[in-house]
Parts: structure tokens; C-alpha cells; sequence
């Protein structure tokens, strides 16, 4: 199969209708107010996102501040042109309150708050950027960004997706999906469409066949 074609059906069926219903549990989640310790502590959890380890402190209430700074951003839009500066900003701010930086934590944080267009900051997409020459830098989360977006923004790479999108729908898993009344064929094309999609096969392609 077509790696983005695969990345596309994988994303929908282990991620988003998988076991747990990972990210879709947790953008419907963070989606619903203000961020909690709990909602934090799912998805830094090793049964999600497994960054827990990076978020310095002793259980569920170790994600008190870092909920009180995201909570700051409910009500804000994120742009291509603000997300840098913010996510920047608060990762000045997190240090000084915990004494260390967490970037894949708050860039995954903001991401089910906000989605596209804040990219996760992940070890296996920069090595991916890196191996397809993006240069990407190292824990500087502008750098990282601009890198991202130029792999996003590359003809090749938005044909790709348009070419991945289009089959997913029409693909035996999404078909099985419809069918079983997991999801409306209406709902899997405005799912598959979406810039959050498109954002997450990315990042998918660079994490699993790049690295």
C-alpha cells in the first residue's frame, strides 16, 4: 500500500476509532471548557501520549500550573502567524515555574485544544525532517515549526494527501466504519478533509516512515 495512503487509514482506525479512540476521546475532551489535572494526566499517561515522565512533579496535581497557563488560551485563535510566539512564550514561562523545559508536552496540550495549525513537536518527526532535509533544529520550537511547514507546504507533499484523503474514503476500513454506524459518510468526509487530518497524516509520515 501507498505509505500515505497507509499513514491516512491508520490514523483514522488506530488513533481516532481505535482502542480508547485516542485523540478523538481527547480533542472531544479538551474541547469541552478549561483544561483539568485529570484531562492533562490522560493524555500524558503512557497508555496515550507517554510524556508524563517529562512534566516534573509527583502526581495528578503536578499539572496544576501547567492547566492554569492553558486555560489562558481557551478563548485565543491560533494562527501560522501566533502559534511560534505562543508556544515559545509559554515554554519560557513553564520553565521558570518547573524548572525544566516539557515541549512535547505543551505542543500536544495546545494541539488538542486548538489543532491545526500547532504542530507536535515529536523526537521522530524532527528526525524525519532531518532525514528529509528540513533542518529542523533542536528543541527550538520556531525552527521546528517553520521546518514542518515547509515539508506541509511542498507540492508533493499536499498532493499526497489529497491523493490519501480521497482513497481513505472510499478505503475498507472507513467503509467498515460507515457501516458498523461509527461514523456517517457525510462526517468521514468532513473528518477526512479537515486541516487536522491532513496535519496528523503529516506527522505520521514523518514519525513512521522517515525515521
Amino acid at each position: 500500500m501507498d505509505i500515505w495512503r497507509q499513514c491516512a487509514e491508520d490514523y483514522l482506525a488506530k488513533m481516532w476509532f481505535g482502542q480508547g479512540e485516542q485523540d478523538r476521546q481527547l480533542v472531544r475532551t479538551f474541547a469541552t471548557g478549561s483544561v483539568t489535572c485529570e484531562m492533562l494526566r490522560d493524555l500524558c499517561s503512557p497508555s496515550k501520549y507517554g510524556v508524563a515522565r517529562t512534566v516534573p512533579g509527583h502526581g495528578q496535581e503536578k499539572y496544576r500550573r501547567f492547566a492554569a497557563m492553558l486555560n489562558t488560551y481557551v478563548d485565543t485563535v491560533m494562527t501560522r502567524d501566533n502559534v511560534p510566539d505562543i508556544i515559545e512564550k509559554e515554554l519560557a514561562h513553564m520553565k521558570q515555574e518547573y524548572g525544566r523545559n516539557f515541549l512535547s508536552a505543551i505542543t500536544k496540550a495546545f494541539w488538542m485544544m486548538k489543532q491545526h495549525p500547532v504542530v507536535i513537536y515529536d523526537s521522530y518527526a524532527c528526525d524525519g525532517l532531518r532525514q528529509g532535509g528540513y533542518a529542523p533544529g533542536y528543541d527550538n520550537y520556531r525552527t521546528y515549526f517553520n521546518s514542518w511547514f515547509r515539508f506541509f507546504d511542498n507540492l508533493d507533499t499536499q498532493d499526497r494527501l489529497d491523493d490519501a484523503v480521497s482513497w481513505l474514503q472510499e478505503s475498507s476500513r472507513a467503509i467498515a466504519l460507515v457501516r458498523d454506524g461509527k461514523i456517517t459518510a457525510p462526517e468521514l468526509k468532513r473528518l477526512a478533509e479537515s486541516p487536522m487530518f491532513r496535519n496528523r497524516i503529516a506527522d505520521m509520515r514523518l514519525c513512521c516512515f522517515f525515521s
